[in-house]
């Protein structure tokens, strides 16, 4: 049972490490310049 815990607690924590790049990913794309990850035309 210990087992099952630590992978639950380890899976949640590599969830919240790449939803954080992710956010970082976004932000930097943002400044960017690409609002929704396309880039803009006119």
């Amino acid at each position: 049972m210990l087992n099952f815990y630590l992978e639950i607690i380890a899976f949640s924590s590599l969830v919240q490490y790449t939803f954080k790049i992710r956010l970082k990913a976004y932000e930097i794309w943002q400044k960017m310049g690409y609002p929704n990850g396309k880039s803009v035309e006119y």
